[in-house]
């Protein structure tokens, strides 16, 4: 089978290639939260906390900006503006975001909420609970992909706009074997957590943490179903 077209979006670099996606879709189609456009707001120099709230973009139709950590990028604020944004929701602490960033959001009029944590693994917990919240995610089924440097987040990438698109939570592991303190707290106080998917083979997610995860839900460790089908 063929393309029948083949279209590339792209900028001069990885936080003009973010606008150009995100300027993909019509306006009227942002997402809403609690009456606001809303936008999530990454940095640009690691992928962790992007991958976090990859879910939340494609369960919510919200668009997924990157910046620079100590100085807002250009292409960030005529982006927020022409999608009629009014609340941005910056994903992690200050060492990913800075508060100069944070200021000039809000000194352009925008309402800011962080989800930041003392981790990649603490803002991944902070991220789901406010897709539980806020954006209608169910609590029964989570996923969970390495989220450690060394794997480079390439299994959260391949995960999280599926998992998100059926309205479940992605979280980080700390390593391949160790959930982290503060994701295994989390999964303990989901009283509702029957099963979930973890990414990767025994080298991404060993063995010993499936079984630790196995003891924490009360169903199986496996896939959701599948999210709905997009109209054609």
């Amino acid at each position: 089978m063929l393309f029948r077209s083949v279209v590339r979006l792209a900028g001069a670099d990885r936080y003009a290639t973010a606008a150009a996606i995100a300027t993909r879709f019509p306006k009227d189609t942002v997402g809403v939260v609690g009456g606001k456009r809303v936008a999530l707001l990454a940095s640009g120099t690691g992928f962790a906390d992007a991958l976090s709230g990859s879910a939340a973009a494609a369960g919510a139709h919200l668009p997924l900006l990157l910046t620079r950590p100590d100085a807002l990028s250009p292409q960030v604020l005529p982006t927020l503006q022409g999608l009629g944004v009014s609340q941005v929701m910056v994903l992690g602490g200050t060492a990913a975001i800075s508060g100069a960033v944070a200021t000039q959001l809000t000194g352009a009029g925008l309402a800011v909420t962080r989800l930041g944590g003392a981790d990649r693994v603490a803002t991944a917990t902070l991220i789901a609970s406010w897709e539980l919240g806020s954006l209608g995610f169910a609590a029964d089924q989570v996923a969970v992909a390495r989220g450690d440097e060394a794997g480079g987040g390439v299994d959260a990438l391949s995960l999280g706009a599926f998992i998100g698109a059926g309205k479940h939570p992605l979280l980080l592991a700390a390593s391949p074997s160790a959930l982290g303190d503060g994701l295994l707290s989390w999964l303990r106080a989901d009283t509702a957590l029957t099963g979930g998917v973890v990414a990767g083979g025994p080298a991404a997610i060993s063995d010993s943490l499936m079984q630790e995860l196995s003891g924490i839900v009360s169903g199986p460790v496996a896939p959701p179903p599948p999210p709905p089908t997009a109209p054609r």
